[in-house]
């Protein structure tokens, strides 16, 4: 498994005020025109060697982020032009985006659509008669082989600014200002998230 951001540098390209519809036909032209945004086109190309194409679940596909629903057009072409399966698991789409249709006809064209709650599969289950309604994903353990034994890794952060009206400055400043605070070793600090601005 090699884990990119490829697609949600797409996602983060799309024009200003685009509608659902557009936004799932830019996320489309990524995949079909490689040299769209020229830093990712490399891996670009790398998609056309997918089997599977797996949306995870969560709730980051949604009205709050429109951008995001680039992600699905992406997806929609890969497994057209390049006949790579394509699922979505455990998604919500709440709070919806405007154009509900469009929603439901690029997922019309996945594989697999299983959504986490019952507005989301409510808003596309006519037009995506495969949809299921399972619930969120979730890691469940898979045997304590598995498991890093080693010692902690100290302070564990996860930062997003995407929901917040302060600036980057202010929130690094805060979290700074925080960690001292609390006397952390800085030393022991490890970043698992951190939403990139866009």
């Amino acid at each position: 498994l090699r884990c990119v951001d490829t697609l949600f540098h797409g996602c983060w390209n799309t024009p200003e005020g685009a509608t659902v519809e557009e936004t799932i036909a830019h996320g489309r032209r990524v995949v079909a025109e490689p040299g769209l945004i020229p830093r990712e086109a490399s891996g670009v190309d790398n998609l056309s060697r997918v089997d599977l194409v797996h949306i995870l679940g969560g709730g980051y596909i949604n009205g709050i982020w429109p951008k995001h629903l680039a992600l699905l057009g992406a997806a929609a072409e890969i497994g057209e032009r390049y006949g790579a399966r394509v699922a979505m698991t455990g998604a919500g789409l709440t709070p919806l985006p405007e154009d509900t249709g469009a929603l439901g006809e690029v997922l019309g064209r996945f594989d697999v659509v299983d959504l986490r709650d019952e507005e989301s599969l409510a808003a596309v289950s006519g037009q995506v008669a495969h949809a299921t309604l399972i619930g969120d994903d979730a890691f469940l353990t898979t045997g304590n082989h598995l498991f890093d034994r080693s010692p902690g890794a100290g302070t564990v952060l996860c930062l997003q600014s995407d929901l917040l009206e302060v600036s980057l400055a202010e929130i690094a400043d805060y979290v700074v200002r925080t960690l001292r605070a609390w006397g952390v070793d800085q030393e022991r600090v490890t970043l698992v998230e951190c939403l990139p601005p866009n």
